[in-house]
């Protein structure tokens, strides 16, 4: 088997047990567009009898294997890394996969772009989930509160040597504390607004079990970077990174309220005048006005107004109208 002596990009596999998924991953890599490329895998101690079986048959082209006692995920992609000859790094855990065109979209951005560092993209779920996570654009300041970044990003190797690479003391998040490293040595970072990698969900995995010591790990990424953290430099960055939102919220301007019935004179908001002794006058509270409901009319009522109606229109008094019945009309 022959491996090119100066691939472009170097993809490290870490695997520990998983020797039924990693077949999957090597092909998803093999089958990308973008050639130019080698992949190592990083047998992490493994014990599981299939995984073995699996490593030791395992021929896939471009592709070859290095064996170290369990170290975990960290020093796994570290070693992989320093053994690699490729001028990009895209790191990618054996259970999972990567789009056909990830590779050659994120290498375009990193040549096109000498600023940038590291590339990432949206991500597809499958296995026990189907969700959809899709990113907003790179932004530093958010990213030193929530991981905006996949995994499965493609960064630069003297980056990644410029920061000391992954910090094998992180039992978990170490690739969100990884990009906020490189973001710290000024390195940018770009999000590609496209689903590029794709993450099996099965089980109870290292990231579910990063999500229940959530607060324990971002604490220890805080201690990684204690200047980025102070309140002072946190201002800074966002002033940066966020501009329209440091400042002040302004309050919304209302138009002025304008008398449109001139008859109508619009009550004063003023506040009133202070007595003489400088006191202000005593707040007396308005008067409630009470409205009583009117009566229904009487049958007596209605069957007088009748007949006055009907007197009326005859123009002949009718004997049996009392005096108390003919002013009944002046009330209504």
């Amino acid at each position: 088997m022959r491996i090119e002596e100066s691939p472009a990009v170097s993809i490290i596999i870490p695997c520990y047990n998983y020797g039924k998924y990693l077949e999957e991953a090597i092909d998803s890599c093999i089958q990308s567009t973008f050639t130019d490329f080698e992949i190592i895998v990083v047998n992490d101690g493994s014990t599981d009898p299939e995984t073995i079986q699996v490593l030791e048959q395992l021929n896939k082209p471009k592709t070859r294997i290095i064996h170290q006692d369990n170290k975990g995920l960290s020093a796994a992609r570290n070693a992989g890394i320093k053994l690699s000859r490729g001028k990009y790094i895209l790191p990618l855990d054996a259970d999972d996969t990567i789009h056909p065109t990830l590779l050659q979209k994120e290498v375009a951005i990193l040549e096109a772009r000498p600023e940038v560092g590291f590339v990432s993209s949206w991500l597809q779920c499958f296995g026990d989930t189907k969700a959809r996570w899709k990113f907003p654009a790179y932004n530093f300041y958010k990213l030193l509160f929530n991981n905006i970044m996949v995994v499965t990003s493609l960064f630069r190797k003297d980056a990644w040597e410029q920061v000391g690479g992954y910090n094998e003391e992180m039992t978990g998040y170490a690739d969100w504390d990884f990009w906020i490293s490189l973001g710290e040595k000024g390195f940018l970072g770009h999000i590609i607004p496209e689903v590029l990698f794709h993450y099996r969900r099965h089980g109870h995995t290292m990231s579910m079990r990063s999500k229940e010591r959530k607060k324990q790990l971002i604490n220890q990424i805080r201690n990684n970077h204690p200047a980025l953290y102070t309140k002072e430099k946190l201002a800074e960055l966002k002033q940066i990174w966020e501009p329209t939102r440091s400042g002040t919220k302004q309050k919304k301007k209302f138009p002025s309220r304008q008398n449109t019935n001139p008859k109508k004179r619009v009550p004063s908001t003023s506040k009133k005048k202070p007595q003489k002794n400088g006191t202000s006058p005593p707040k007396t509270k308005p008067k409630k006005i009470v409205t009583k409901p009117l009566k229904r009319p009487t049958r007596k009522l209605t069957a007088s107004v009748n007949r006055l109606r009907l007197q009326n229109k005859m123009k002949t008094p009718l004997p049996y109208l009392s005096k108390k019945v003919r002013i009944y009309p002046k009330i209504l």
